[in-house]
């Protein structure tokens, strides 16, 4: 795990040094293969790279050999085994590689060798106080190191047609949101040559994630589909202060109970923890992924990782942000308890926690309690 962290602080401080020449980008090759140069289309055409050198490599090569180690390290962990059926959605955190990337390839790994007709990358609004709405992305393509990835054009435009009231197109408000571009590069090497339709939500408003999720199952019915809901858990509070809440906050998101969801993040704010600005940054995007996908037919929800910053060789223990890999699927549950896994385990320590369809418990105390002992079972522990 030691050379792990190291491996990765020093991919970061290099890409801070090195630039992608302005007439090259880099197509999506397949997991385990080197990236192939390829001539960069007009510009104006994409969305490009706003976060590339600082949440992630700006270096192909190193991009793709970061992700695909964070990936091995989940099979190399052993322990976490496949869905019964692919994820139908998918909650995975957004902060730089170093901190939260290896939670975000927990829940990546459940989609390798899927085949999806649509993909649906579900943002939040970090960039633009003043949008309100819901921007679907519905022209062109994003950029990371590693290529492009083209919008699915004709998706977009029917969510765009679907709800022109709440749902709009707005390429500023994308422009230096870092949600859904640290996201990409994860699909690019697991989904090569897959179509995505970006959307950041404005305001987690109850009338536009309604709004959003209708659309989605509507547009989405009948399709093999891929909704990512990109989130962080709690923002800035103590390292221990962070594992209650975010374990009342994942037990409640695992309930698929939207509305015991809302309570638990007012029921949280409420409590005035020091230095807790947010239960989850990315509200939005997750009620909108447990609507959309229970209405899509997902029955079954799994907390495949947990982890806060505190957690890696990088972060602060007085203030931490959360991370939490969630997976919504349709079948049956994981045949299994989970076990608490020992306290004198090296590297990696993780168990799976996981919940079925049901009402979220509305004594705020019980859902501490059931989330205490999912984190328990899905912790981060870096010995380094």
């Amino acid at each position: 795990m030691k050379a792990i962290a190291v491996l990765t602080l020093s991919l970061l401080w290099l890409n801070l040094f090195v630039a992608c020449a302005p007439s090259e980008l880099v197509s999506r090759p397949a997991v385990g293969t080197s990236p192939t140069i390829v001539a960069s289309p007009a510009p104006g055409e994409v969305r490009p790279a706003a976060v590339a050198g600082g949440f992630y490599p700006r270096e192909p090569q190193a991009l793709a050999n970061m992700v695909d180690e964070m990936l091995a390290e989940v099979e190399r962990a052993g322990d976490l085994p496949r869905l019964p059926a692919p994820p139908m959605a998918l909650i995975v955190p957004h902060a730089g590689y170093v901190f939260s990337g290896q939670v975000a390839a927990y829940a990546f790994h459940q989609i390798r060798g899927a085949v999806y007709e649509a993909v649906v990358v579900v943002g939040t609004n970090h960039a633009d106080p003043n949008f309100r709405k819901v921007s679907v992305y519905a022209k062109g393509a994003f950029q990371t190191p590693l290529g492009l990835v083209p919008v699915d054009e004709e998706l977009a435009a029917q969510l765009l047609a679907a709800d022109p009231q709440h749902l709009v197109f707005e390429r500023g408000v994308h422009r230096d949101e870092h949600s859904i571009e640290v996201v990409l590069p994860f699909l690019q090497r697991l989904l090569p040559g897959c179509r995505i339709v970006p959307i950041i939500v404005g305001e987690p408003s109850p009338e536009n994630t309604h709004a959003l999720s209708d659309v989605l199952m509507k547009v989405l019915a009948g399709k093999r589909a891929l909704i990512i809901a990109s989130s962080d858990l709690s923002h800035y509070p103590s390292y221990d202060d962070a594992r209650q809440v975010d374990a009342a906050t994942l037990a409640a998101i695992l309930t698929m109970d939207p509305e015991g969801f809302r309570r638990t993040i007012q029921e949280q704010e409420r409590r005035h923890l020091r230095n807790l600005a947010t239960c989850a940054c990315g509200e939005g995007p997750i009620l909108t992924a447990m609507m959309a996908a229970r209405g899509l037919g997902a029955n079954q929800a799994a907390l495949l990782k947990y982890a806060n910053s505190g957690d890696t060789p990088f972060g602060d223990r007085d203030q931490v942000v959360g991370y939490g890999a969630v997976a919504f699927w349709q079948g049956s549950p994981l045949p299994f308890t989970p076990a608490v896994p020992s306290s004198t385990s090296s590297g990696l320590c993780l168990g799976i926690g996981f919940a079925t369809k049901g009402e979220c418990p509305r004594d705020p105390k019980e859902r501490e309690r059931i989330g205490g002992i999912l984190l328990e079972t899905a912790t981060f522990q870096a010995n380094c």
